[in-house]
């Protein structure tokens, strides 16, 4: 698995300990553009032909048939300080290039770290569909689709750009719209299925985000209805259900997980302990003491040797398959001792992608002397998602039920209203959602939750 490794760089001479790592620390850039800097900047163009052609077959059928050409053109630079070293700092830069097993730039004050990709293509999409009414009051539609997402350039830790592919989607559609009971009933439904091929997917690795190609569908089901049940009220029900599937072939590395790991076993070592962590490693698995100690010195001496002066910053940790090694914030496998592993995501919920949201408001209007009392009362019931393509149990956000109270007093001869509100009456924070950290900030979540009760007064004019 590629990945790289972040330097934290020291301005000033080659003394101490970056002496002992041969200057590895060392920056030549100016104070200003030291340590981690990112920038990149892009230009599109675009340019496209659509038109679409409506045909009524009858009276109460209509045929419509679209198509749209595009033509694009993206251009992406990039600048990445991450891996700034001088003359007399190369150990820094040939452990990076041996790490990711590219010829990654060395980057100072007078050779900029520029890289430039292009990205061109052409599409066509088209659009098919039927509509047949049934009286007045309702008609159906069947709809096929197909929308093309352009391709673009995505950085990488070492600076360079990397381009990843257009996203095709194809949509199916089945819908009914209606006004029923003597226009007493609103009901709607839409069943739709979403093919989607090489669709983009984002996370971190490292300091910078990858762009991969994800092939999944998505089968939806909506509903919408609001009924008057009096001349005073009214009940509103709105439905969500989706499933967003990952398709077969599909795996990815996890950044957090390079080895597939189920668990840690033991704590942490440094550079100092790693003899003796993998001496009880190979004793444990039945080893002798004379061959589980030849192995361990060969071990140990092929890991110094690869790390260079930078190994007495390393740690190590034991996981259920292997050994793995955390440097100046990345992951990195060992030879021998562990090695990187594909997640499989066939089968997986595609982030963010809910299986039921459910609304349902009851409204009712009090006529009053002066005025009406407008009341309105909400309950939403969502269920649990991932925040990650891998399904894990730590990036799941949970379901949530909340209860709103919404209230409005307008007069009968006045253009003002005035009202109040009250907001997750249950006063439950609940958990809305979960970014993904880097391993560089130790894989953290960054989390978002609800506000608490809420509650307040409205006025306002119309005019």
């Amino acid at each position: 698995m590629p990945t790289s490794v972040l330097v934290p760089f020291i301005i000033g001479e080659v003394t101490g300990a970056n002496a002992a790592l041969g200057g590895a620390l060392q920056n030549t850039l100016p104070p200003e553009l030291s340590g981690l800097r990112n920038d990149s900047g892009g230009r599109q163009k675009s340019k496209a032909l659509f038109g679409e052609l409506y045909y009524e077959i009858d009276d109460v059928t209509t045929l419509t048939v679209g198509a749209r050409y595009d033509e694009y053109s993206a251009e992406s630079t990039e600048f990445n300080s991450l891996a700034d070293a001088q003359i007399d700092g190369q150990v820094a830069m040939a452990f990076l290039k041996a790490a990711q097993g590219t010829t990654a730039p060395v980057f100072d004050r007078n050779t900029p770290a520029l890289e430039r990709a292009f990205a061109d293509g052409s599409d066509t999409s088209v659009k098919l569909a039927i509509e047949r009414e049934f009286g007045e009051d309702a008609m159906a539609y069947l709809l096929y689709s197909t929308a093309v997402k352009p391709g673009g350039n995505a950085p990488n830790a070492s600076g360079s750009v990397v381009s990843y592919d257009e996203s095709t989607v194809d949509n199916i559609e089945l819908g009914l719209r209606s006004i029923l009971a003597g226009g007493r009933l609103l009901f709607n439904t839409t069943l739709y299925q979403l093919e989607t091929t090489d669709g983009h997917y984002s996370f971190i690795i490292d300091s910078s985000t990858t762009t991969q190609l994800i092939d999944h569908t998505t089968t939806g089901f909506e509903m919408q209805m609001k009924a008057l049940l009096s001349e005073n009220s009214s009940l509103e029900f709105n439905l969500l259900s989706t499933d967003s599937e990952i398709g077969a072939g599909e795996a990815l590395f996890d950044p957090l997980n390079i080895n597939g790991a189920t668990t840690t076993i033991g704590a942490p070592v440094g550079a100092a302990g790693l003899g003796n962590m993998l001496l009880s490693n190979c004793l444990a698995a039945g080893g002798d003491i004379a061959t589980c100690s030849a192995q361990v010195n060969a071990a140990v001496t092929g890991i110094a040797a690869n790390f260079g002066p930078l190994f007495g910053l390393a740690n190590f940790q034991t996981t259920d398959t292997g050994v793995v090694a955390k440097l100046l914030g990345s992951l990195y496998t060992l030879p021998g001792l562990s090695a990187p592993a594909l997640q499989d995501l066939e089968g997986n919920r595609m982030p963010g992608a809910i299986e039921t949201d459910l609304t349902i408001a009851y409204n009712h209007s009090f006529a009053l002397s002066a005025g009406a009392l407008d009341v309105r009362a909400t309950y939403v019931n969502k269920s649990g998602t991932y925040a990650d393509i891998f399904n894990t149990d730590r990036y799941k956000v949970p379901p949530s039920q909340v209860f709103d109270l919404l209230t409005t007093y307008t007069p009968n001869d006045g253009d003002w209203y005035v009202g109040g509100y009250v907001k997750n009456i249950g006063n439950k924070r609940h958990l809305t959602s979960i970014q993904q950290g880097s391993v560089l900030q130790g894989g953290v979540l960054h989390a978002t939750f609800t506000q608490p009760r809420t509650y307040g007064v409205r006025f306002g004019i119309n005019f």
